[in-house]
């Protein structure tokens, strides 16, 4: 082969591998399955990357292995967490602007209802369902000593309730009355106030720590024109349909 010919074949070969994240190039975000954030997440996540020309797939997985995946960076980040996540995951680096506040309720059956003043209001003995990798749960019932049963799905949490295998489930709002409708339960009863609030944050990987200025800056964009709480409302209407 002529030798200039060469030369040029190996200089844009070089130049090539040196080109920045193309439009074409997806990251690939962990999620609690079946939350509804997870949905909302996703959505603003697909938006904000969009912009920076990146694609974006939400993988739903049980939630310890979901952060597990995100950690070891078997995936790219986390599509939303708690803030704190990254003390004990110190590889996943926090995008410091809020996604979503979620107010969490507890339900019971019908009859075994309590006055709920925080965690340290639940009686001593009581059995809380919730999904397996939920942090703020599992902080919070070792913290006041309450006994717990994890699962996989919230489906399984409603029909435990139902019959007796637990005295109280963790979920939100809009997921819990889905489920008890599509379930025809009739004697599930959600308590009021909610029982947590959890401001929820992305996470990257810290393979991706040169994007984090990038996205904090879409993100807070989205934010401050509202775009961020116009994508909730119009998931949560669709929700309610």
């Amino acid at each position: 082969m002529n030798q200039r010919v060469l030369a040029f074949i190996l200089t844009v070969g070089f130049m090539l591998a040196s080109l920045p994240v193309c439009a074409q190039d997806t990251l690939v975000f962990s999620a609690v399955e079946g939350t509804r954030p997870a949905v909302v997440a996703g959505e603003v996540l697909r938006r904000a990357y969009k912009q920076l020309g990146i694609g974006v797939e939400i993988r739903e997985l049980p939630g310890e292995r979901a952060l597990m995946y995100s950690h070891e960076g078997k995936t790219d980040g986390e599509a939303f967490r708690i803030s704190g996540i990254e003390n004990e995951y110190p590889k996943l680096l926090r995008i410091d602007v809020p996604l979503r506040v979620d107010r969490i309720y507890l339900f019971v059956k019908r009859g075994k209802e309590f006055a709920v003043q925080g965690w340290g209001s639940i009686p001593a003995g009581t059995i809380i369902g919730y999904q397996r990798g939920v942090k703020f749960v599992e902080i919070n019932t070792v913290k006041y000593g309450l006994k717990t049963l994890g699962v996989g799905r919230s489906v399984q949490l409603f029909r435990m309730l139902d019959a007796g295998r637990v005295d109280a489930i963790v979920e939100g709002p809009a997921k819990g009355a889905k489920v008890v409708k599509e379930l025809g339960l009739q004697e599930i009863a959600r308590l009021e106030p909610p029982i947590h609030t959890s401001v929820l944050y992305h996470y990257l990987h810290e393979k991706h720590a040169h994007l984090v200025p990038k996205i904090t800056a879409v993100l807070k964009e989205m934010k401050a024109s509202g775009e961020l709480r116009m994508i909730q409302e119009q998931i949560d209407a669709t929700e309610r349909q």
